[in-house]
């Protein structure tokens, strides 16, 4: 082809982040700001894992491949687990079957390391791609929107400041409890991060406080699940990209449970929610039932994949509403481009898609939220 692939190594960082403009936008320094907290300070890898095509010497084509870490079941060794994504090729050079090489010269590098390959961003146009490599379509991302009113935000407040509240719709108001306002292209003007009754909401993680409700839920849970520890939390929401809200929920000075909201700059009316835990039944429905009465966001969104069946029934309680599935024709809308999966091997067999005698094909027998995703 007139191309070389090889693997990424540190003297390449300049030319890829220069060449990620045509995937990421012009700002340089965002860029490179971007790359170093997603693959060289990335705590699950001893370097950056990605590959590029070369043309007389010049990069011209980079995938990367972001790494997080799970636990099989009751296994006790967690394994790395690689999302292939930020792929990016030269104007100049696309339609060459690049992005293919780049795929399979991952596979050759990594299958002596790494098992899975996890695919939770994939996009319309790079779909046919990964099928090509032989990715497995494990299940369909259907987003799920909630938009109903629920409970006055005066019951979350205590009964002693309740004169103070003049309005359920006005955040802003709640004057004995608000905090600063957090200046973010990113985030919504109108929410205030604070204390409100047993609720708190705040801008920054707390990571050794989210890591011991992950402990107390997931003891004894037999789902190939992300490996949240207070490392986890510390590095993974240091992505400047995109803008995170936390909500707190607390019982006797106890945090029982949490919900992140990201906002992205293409829509900061809608909340994502990325992740969540508790360690009590009930955090999880208060924060929601918070979240949406004070109105943060004009609609909220959660994928469909890997709900337990609790959290299906709060939040249809909740007015969640499903996007459609399909249209007419069959075809499925861009945003149920399924999660893809796939063995790290070059010549597949039966025995490569069971890991730690699990088979990684069947979508029950993961637990899987957003944040697992290089999306976020």
């Amino acid at each position: 082809m007139g191309y070389e692939i090889i693997p990424y190594s540190s003297d390449l960082f300049a030319p890829v982040v220069n060449l990620m403009r045509f995937l990421w936008g012009a700002d340089y320094q965002a860029n490179a700001s971007y790359f170093q907290w997603k693959h060289v300070d990335n705590p699950y890898i001893e370097y950056p894992l990605g590959v590029v095509a070369l043309s007389q010497n010049d990069v011209v084509g980079f995938r990367g491949y972001f790494a997080t870490k799970w636990l099989m079941g009751s296994h006790k060794d967690p394994v790395v687990i690689l999302h292939p994504g930020d792929t990016c090729v030269h104007p100049n050079h696309r339609m060459k079957g690049l992005s293919q090489a780049m795929g399979q010269k991952a596979v050759e590098e990594y299958q002596a390391k790494y098992k899975i390959f996890f695919n939770l961003s994939s996009s319309p146009n790079s779909f046919p791609g990964y099928v090509k490599l032989g990715f497995f379509p494990l299940a369909p991302k259907i987003p799920l929107l909630i938009f109903k009113k629920h409970k006055s935000l005066k019951d979350f407040v205590p009964p002693g400041v309740k004169n103070h509240v003049k309005s359920s719709k006005i955040f802003g108001l709640i004057k004995p409890f608000v905090g600063q306002k957090k200046e973010s292209a990113t985030i919504p003007k109108n929410i205030m991060t604070g204390e409100y009754g047993h609720i708190e909401v705040a801008d920054c993680p707390k990571p050794r406080e989210m890591a011991n409700v992950i402990a107390h839920r997931t003891q004894g849970s037999d789902k190939i699940r992300l490996l949240q520890d207070e490392d986890f939390f510390r590095w993974r929401y240091n992505n400047k990209k995109n803008g995170y809200y936390f909500y707190y929920c607390r019982t006797d000075n106890t945090i029982t449970g949490y919900l992140v909201i990201g906002v992205s700059r293409e829509d900061v009316g809608r909340g994502n929610i990325l992740d969540y835990a508790e360690s009590d039944g009930t955090a999880i429905e208060n924060i929601l039932e918070f979240l949406i009465s004070a109105e943060h966001f004009r609609a909220i969104q959660m994928e469909s994949y890997g709900l337990s069946d609790d959290l299906k029934e709060t939040l249809k309680r909740l007015g969640l509403k499903q996007k459609h599935s399909s249209r007419k024709d069959g075809k499925s809308y861009p945003s149920e481009v399924p999660l893809l999966i796939r063995p790290i091997k070059e010549n597949l067999s039966e025995n490569d898609w069971y890991i730690h005698g699990v088979d990684i094909r069947n979508i029950d027998h993961w637990e899987i939220k957003p944040i697992s995703s290089d999306g976020w």
